[in-house]
């Protein structure tokens, strides 16, 4: 799993958790209550700002934070035995590693909430129908995946990294950056070519997913 660092990540909290209170806006759920001992996994809870949203939003649903890194974990898990989250929600929350190429949830879940996460996960046509396979039937998958390591900012920020003192220190993670960068060219390419064979491939989807939710998919 890939080092990251909470305490940096929580410097930009507010807007880092911004994105999540828009996608949970999209949530049909939201506009209803769930029933009691329902499961909402937040896939990618990072130090639980995201997770502290869903528990707030759901307040009689069991809470699952999911993380691959452990310095996410621990964060999370700190976050919630502090006075910043109330103690009840504390007591029906719990936080594990998992990866979602992996995940295998003990039930199917209500809600499996993705917030800036699968774009660092590869193999698209086969994670979601996974991540589907996860969920209950009549629950949601929510995924946003932010797409912006073309932008200038970006791109500035890699030439800047590789072109002082420091560039040597640095290269290993620039060259990392422009490996994703390459994979999400390659992923766009091959979007713009669907036309010629989207029957196929929207074909190949439907099976995938059929297969997954063991239903027709109309």
């Amino acid at each position: 799993a890939a080092a990251w660092a909470a305490r940096q990540y929580l410097k930009f909290e507010a807007a880092r958790t911004r994105p999540a209170r828009d996608l949970l806006a999209q949530v049909p759920l939201a506009a209803q209550p769930l029933s009691d001992g329902a499961l909402v996994v937040d896939l990618g809870c990072g130090p639980g700002n995201s997770t502290e949203l869903l528990g707030a939003r759901f307040p009689t649903a069991e809470i699952l934070g999911l993380d691959t890194s452990p310095a996410m974990i621990a964060a999370a898990e700190a976050r919630f035995l502090s006075d910043k989250v109330p103690a009840a929600l504390s007591r029906r929350t719990r936080f594990a590693r998992a990866d979602a190429r992996t995940l295998k949830l003990d039930r199917p879940a209500d809600l499996i909430f993705a917030n800036a996460v699968l774009q660092w996960v590869p193999d698209h046509a086969q994670l979601f129908p996974h991540l589907v396979s996860q969920v209950k039937e009549g629950g949601i998958l929510a995924v946003q995946m932010p797409d912006n390591l073309e932008e200038p900012s970006h791109v500035a920020l890699r030439e800047a990294a590789m072109a002082g003192p420091w560039g040597e220190k640095l290269r290993e993670a620039v060259l990392a950056a422009l490996d994703v960068t390459h994979e999400l060219l390659m992923l766009r390419r091959s979007q713009q070519t669907l036309s010629s064979n989207a029957g196929e491939q929207l074909a190949m989807l439907r099976r995938k997913l059929e297969e997954a939710l063991d239903a027709p998919v109309e």
